[in-house]
């Protein structure tokens, strides 16, 4: 009656309250539960994607596994079954040994003796035997033409047979007077009849003819145009000038590109030249001339002229552009027939589908090539083509280099899809990325340069971007974007990187080779001549202590020229040997460099973890990674 409460009761809206309070305690409390429960969904989705792969990747290894196996059970069969054949054979020996001394002393015959018997009589009857086959074959062609007279003269009438009877009488009467004509012209000192000397093919290189989808004719009427264009003349008449320019085309193919001539006379000309005001421009000097190097089977195509060659030295931008339309040529080529042709054998091909095929045309635009390259060589990209070119470096360097390019700018996009949440790194959102995340991804990209070389490159990056905190990429890796200095700097490392490597293998290669020598005590240059391929892994072992084993043994395969890589290990427990210069020269037609010079595999970082933090995948495993 008084408003008070009896037993201490609560009041009904602070008991609605509390409740209400709780209630949504507890929908917060499972709203935070289903998002773990979802989080824990993902992470084990991601688990069993994880064991999915690595299952399959065991499923791999043990197909591999017993594919090796039985080709391991393979071969030692075979080799049980060469011992058996090698133990039967030195049986067969010893017979035939105790056999011929016993008719040495029962004859009397000396073995030169009994070898010039021998062989006689074995000519003896492998002629007596070829005559016995020819009888026979002549017995069976007999009986085919009386089987088949008998068949003729039932389906003919008898004067349809007499008629061709007498033709055939005639003709043999025509033969023989032919051959009697012959044999008296013969018989009066008269020149010998001989059929038309026809061409011997494999003389000919006929490998890089383009085919294309025309008729004969029209080939032929081709054919006739070229030759009535041609001079030609005998043995005693002098050669005419031009056309035999023409013909040098046809002396031996280009020599071993690995012991190029020396151009230093063709430099000198260039160098001693005064330059233009700018470098793009072309220059075309009247006063003087290149002396060309000859027609020696020593030169590539390319150079094989006899006279003075014109200076028409390109611009920087047209030396560049010929360079590029000629790599972009090259490589279709080579994709289209699945072979790989040297550089200076594809660039006389080139220069003569450009020139029509004039030889005197293509060498003089090849020896100004050769100086306007030789002129531009401070561009990277001009320094790796002459440097292919000269064959101080492989083609594959290039490649290597283009490899390295395209790798960079595929970390960037992966880096821009990662942040803007894209699902696949191939399509990011953006096209931009911060200068931070840029940096970065240049330090993991390359994780073995130099403080120094990491400076250049990040400076670089400033001023292409103007030092701008978020910027555009894909302009940094165009050709054409010839203010940026970042794919420039990138070149200049990477062709410098290489060749240094390779100087490096070289002459620690000879540090070697001397102090084995010490230790031998003998003279280093006769230790050099018979170097062991063991000695020569073991020392570019401890040289590249990071490169794998096998890439070792597929380097010491190259010097080795082996055919297989399993060659290797059998030479090396052979205890074969080779001259060091030989090694090394063959070492050099491929790519020779460090193996973690730039690591393809540091955008995985972003697409299989998902943290940029943590480094996923091995260094410079051949070829960009798979994302998943």
């Amino acid at each position: 009656e008084d408003g008070s409460l009896a037993y201490q009761q609560t009041p009904y809206f602070a008991v609605v309250g509390r409740l209400e309070s709780e209630k949504a305690q507890m929908v917060s409390e499972r709203e935070q539960f289903r998002a773990e429960l979802l989080n824990r969904a993902d992470e084990i989705g991601s688990i069993e994607e994880r064991m999915k792969a690595m299952e399959t990747a065991v499923k791999s290894e043990r197909d591999g596994n017993v594919k090796l196996v039985s080709e391991l059970d393979d071969t030692k069969d075979l080799l049980e079954r060469i011992r058996a054949e090698g133990k039967q054979t030195k049986e067969e020996l010893k017979r035939v040994r105790r056999e011929l001394s016993q008719v040495q002393r029962t004859t009397g015959i000396q073995p030169d003796q009994a070898n010039e018997t021998l062989k006689e009589l074995g000519d003896v009857s492998a002629a007596n035997q070829a005559v016995r086959e020819m009888e026979a074959e002549v017995a069976h062609l007999v009986a085919e033409l009386e089987a088949l007279n008998t068949e003729t003269m039932s389906l003919i009438s008898r004067e349809d047979h007499e008629a061709v009877e007498l033709e055939l009488a005639q003709t043999k009467e025509q033969l023989k007077v032919m051959k009697d004509m012959v044999g008296d012209r013969m018989a009066d000192g008269e020149e010998k009849l001989v059929l038309t000397p026809r061409p011997t093919w494999d003389q000919y290189d006929m490998k890089e003819v383009e085919v294309q989808d025309v008729s004969t004719a029209d080939i032929v009427k081709q054919l006739k145009k070229k030759l009535d264009s041609l001079e030609f003349w005998s043995a005693d008449e002098p050669p005419p000038g031009v056309s035999y320019q023409d013909a040098i085309a046809l002396l031996p193919p280009d020599p071993d590109f690995s012991n190029m001539p020396d151009l230093q006379q063709v430099f000198d000309v260039v160098d001693g030249l005064q330059k233009p005001i700018e470098d793009d421009l072309s220059q075309d000097v009247i006063n003087v001339v290149c002396p060309a190097l000859g027609i020696g089977p020593e030169l590539p195509r390319y150079l094989r002229y006899m006279g003075d060659i014109p200076i028409k030295i390109m611009s920087r931008s047209g030396t560049i552009k010929f360079i590029r339309e000629m790599w972009a040529a090259k490589e279709d080529r080579d994709t289209r027939r699945s072979s790989n042709m040297p550089l200076p054998e594809y660039l006389f091909i080139y220069l003569r589908s450009l020139h029509e095929s004039d030889h005197k045309t293509c060498c003089i635009a090849a020896y100004n090539l050769i100086m306007s390259a030789r002129r531009f060589s401070y561009d990277p990209e001009v320094k790796m083509f002459l440097r292919v070119l000269l064959g101080q470096l492989p083609e594959d360097a290039h490649h290597d280099r283009r490899r390295m390019e395209m790798g960079l700018l595929k970390i960037f996009r992966a880096v821009d899809a990662w942040r803007n949440g894209s699902e696949e790194w191939s399509k990011p959102t953006s096209g931009k990325i911060t200068m931070d995340d840029a940096v970065k991804m240049l330090n993991r990209f390359f994780p073995e340069k130099k403080d120094s070389s990491q400076m250049a490159l990040h400076q670089a990056l400033h001023e292409s971007v103007r030092g701008a905190t978020s910027f555009s990429y894909e302009f940094l890796f165009t050709d054409e974007h010839e203010a940026g200095k970042l794919l420039s700097v990138l070149r200049k490392q990477h062709i410098a990187e290489v060749m240094d490597y390779l100087a490096s293998v070289e002459s620690y290669l000879l540090g070697i080779t001397e102090m084995e020598a010490k230790l031998r005590g003998v003279d280093a240059a006769v230790m050099a001549q018979n170097m062991p391929l063991s000695t020569i892994r073991e020392a570019y072992t401890q040289f590249d202590e990071d490169k794998p084993p096998a890439e070792v043994d597929l380097l010491i395969g190259r010097g080795a020229h082996f055919s297989e890589l399993s060659d290797v290990p059998v030479a090396l427990k052979g205890g074969e040997s080779l001259p060091l210069k030989v090694f090394i020269n063959r070492l050099k037609s491929g790519l020779v460099k460090s193996t973690s010079n730039y690591d393809l595999t540091a955008c995985n970082n972003y697409f299989v973890l998902g943290k940029p933090e943590r480094h996923v995948g091995a260094v410079s495993q051949p070829g960009f990674p798979t994302i998943s």
